[in-house]
């Protein structure tokens, strides 16, 4: 993947947050703001968060939670009309390892469709999440450890 700022204007960049029931949204500085603004309006429960990475120094992030598949449909249309905010300018869409570049005329229905996608990845590293965890409290039940 190649690094935010190189060949857009505004780069939005969603990761679902395996473990937590939230997802990272990660937006180009200046943008928090009003993509915040636009994630409320959607009654989407949100928050500016602070991360400590060199990689992601150059981008503001908000946490969004993500409970339900209305919520992430709810996520997309806040996407979608900000980046209609933004139209004549080059939006890219980053999703974990999926890419949408250069978003011009890029509808509210396909976020909303993007998003779904997101959903379903969330969904999947959730509960792979959670079958890791399974795996780890069985290995080190009293009885196994006692074993060892």
């Amino acid at each position: 993947m190649t690094t935010a700022h190189q060949d857009a204007d505004v780069v939005v960049r969603i990761e679902p947050w395996a473990g937590t029931g939230y997802a990272k949204i990660r937006v180009s500085p200046g943008y928090r703001e009003q993509l915040q603004g636009l994630l409320t309006e959607a009654d989407v429960d949100n928050s500016m968060g602070i991360e400590f990475s060199a990689g992601s120094a150059a981008m503001e992030l908000i946490s969004v939670a993500v409970s339900t598949p209305e919520v992430w449909a709810a996520v997309g249309g806040a996407v979608g009309a900000f980046i209609g905010r933004h139209v004549g300018r080059r939006v890219r869409v980053e999703v974990s390892d999926r890419m949408v570049v250069d978003l011009h005329g890029y509808t509210r229905k396909d976020a909303e469709s993007l998003m779904l996608t997101i959903a379903q990845l969330h969904d999947r590293r959730e509960a792979e999440w959670q079958q890791l965890l399974r795996r780890n409290s069985e290995a080190t039940t009293p009885d196994q450890l006692s074993d060892a």
